[in-house]
């Protein structure tokens, strides 16, 4: 699952870890968000966002 998800991060930067966990589990059966979203952030998958400007 980790290297899949790993692929998928970097083919799709612009997704986040929910949309690369329903792509997952199309495939084929996976085992849990919290476990995508762990595994997402240990391969440093997550693109840094602006942050917003307060008005």
């Amino acid at each position: 699952m980790g290297l899949r998800l790993k692929e998928l991060g970097v083919k799709q930067s612009a997704y986040g870890y929910l949309l690369l966990h329903g792509m997952l589990k199309a495939e084929g059966p996976v085992v849990n968000k919290k476990r995508t979203c762990r595994i997402y952030t240990e391969e440093r998958l997550q693109e840094r966002t602006k942050k917003r400007k307060k008005q």
